[in-house]
Order: structure tokens, then C-alpha cells, then sequence
């Protein structure tokens, strides 16, 4: 391993950190349809962080289908979506949290063309894991008071999304780019609208089923037409 090796991992950390504690902060001051439509607009820094970092340039067609993906997003939001007083300040942070997650992407996917899952995983997430520890330590959060109901949900998020979604998508960027990993992101709305449904008997609206409709009409045009460019 290089030196930059290390420097670049334990950024990609840092910028994963940020990208946690401000998604999760905003969700005290904005909804969570607001907060998990912004923090996926991810692609649009995605393509700017590429275009100027890796100057990869993408065909008008698969911009036009991740701008309507984007609007499928905002579409499953929109009974929720509200930008006014507190709510404001949580909708920023939630974009904050997109441009963190893009840099972390960014970082990633220049690092995991030279380093393999294992050591990358290890460096990435254990240098976040010191600086949210330093976060929580900072605002004197406690790591041990929380009643039991807490700590399943705390090991699952930590097994489910993080330990697997998030190595997935670690170990996927080594063959892909940031944009595609973000792209695939936008089916959070789709999938947070089932488990709604599944756990909470919340049944879909008619614009939420649009909306999930939009976003898989713009993923397939923009991997069908940056599949074209990339051969």
C-alpha cells in the first residue's frame, strides 16, 4: 500500500462520517420522505465530481434519464416535502449529506482500483467510526443508556445497511463509478415506500407508485445509454 493509499481511505472515512451525521441530524428538523429524497440527490454532485476529478463525460441522453430518476425521487416525497422554518435547516443538512456520501464515493472509487475489499472496508470504516466516536464524545452522547428496543435497531442498521449495503457498494465501485453507485441509490424511496407498506400497513399513494415508476424508467435509460458510451 502507498502512503495516498492510506491518506485517501482515511478521507473517505471522514467524508462518510459527515455524510452520517448530517443525514441523521437532519431528521430533527425535517421529514423523513424530505431528508431521503435530498440525500439522494447524489448523482448530480456525482457527475460534477467526475466530470472535472476523472473527466468522464456522459452522452445528454443518460443525464436526461438521471434528471428524471431525480424527479420520480422527488415525486414519492412530495406529499411530505416541505421547506419552511426548522424544516429548512433539515432539508440542507440532508444535501449536505448528498455532497458528503458523493466525496466518500469519489474517494472510493480512485482507492479501489489499486486496493482489494478487505483492506479498504477496514481503513474506511474504522476511521469513521474514530471520528464519530469523537462527534458523540464532543456533544457528550452516551454509548450506553439506551433501552433494549435501541440497541436491535442500532446492530441491525449496523449489519444491514452499513456492514452489507455499504461493502456492496464498495466493493462494486472497483468495476463501476460513483454516478452509477448514486444512480442505484434513488431506489431508497422505492424500497423505503415497501417497508412502509410491509411494517407500518402504510399503502402506497398514486404518486408515490408513479414516482417509483419514474425512477426505474430513468435508471434504465441512464445505464442503458452510459453502457453505450463507456463501449
Amino acid at each position: 500500500m502507498q502512503k495516498k493509499d492510506y491518506l485517501y481511505s482515511f478521507l473517505s472515512g471522514l467524508f462518510l462520517a459527515f455524510h452520517f451525521i448530517t443525514w441523521f441530524e437532519s431528521l430533527k428538523y425535517t421529514s423523513i420522505a424530505s431528508s431521503v429524497v435530498l440525500v439522494t440527490m447524489s448523482p448530480i454532485f456525482s457527475m460534477i465530481g467526475e466530470s472535472i476529478f476523472f473527466k468522464k463525460r456522459y452522452p445528454l441522453l443518460s443525464i436526461l434519464g438521471s434528471l428524471v430518476s431525480i424527479i420520480g425521487g422527488i415525486l414519492i416525497g412530495l406529499g411530505d416535502f416541505r421547506i419552511s422554518g426548522k424544516a429548512l435547516l433539515g432539508d440542507l443538512l440532508a444535501l449536505l449529506g448528498a455532497l458528503m456520501v458523493t466525496v466518500y464515493w469519489l474517494f472510493g472509487q480512485k482507492v479501489r482500483t489499486r486496493l482489494t475489499l478487505l483492506p479498504y472496508t477496514l481503513l474506511v470504516y474504522g476511521s469513521s467510526t474514530i471520528i464519530l466516536v469523537i462527534y458523540s464524545l464532543s456533544f457528550h452522547y452516551s454509548f450506553t443508556q439506551y433501552e433494549k428496543t435501541d440497541w436491535i435497531v442500532f446492530i441491525a442498521l449496523a449489519v444491514i445497511p452499513n456492514i452489507l449495503g455499504h461493502t456492496l457498494f464498495n466493493w462494486a465501485i472497483k468495476y463501476t463509478n460513483a454516478t452509477t453507485i448514486s444512480m442505484v441509490l434513488l431506489g431508497e424511496p422505492i424500497g423505503a415506500s415497501i417497508l412502509a407498506a410491509l411494517i407500518y400497513k402504510e399503502a402506497p399513494t398514486l404518486i408515490q407508485i408513479i414516482g417509483g415508476l419514474i425512477i426505474l424508467l430513468g435508471l434504465y435509460v441512464f445505464q442503458r445509454y452510459q453502457i453505450v458510451q463507456n463501449n
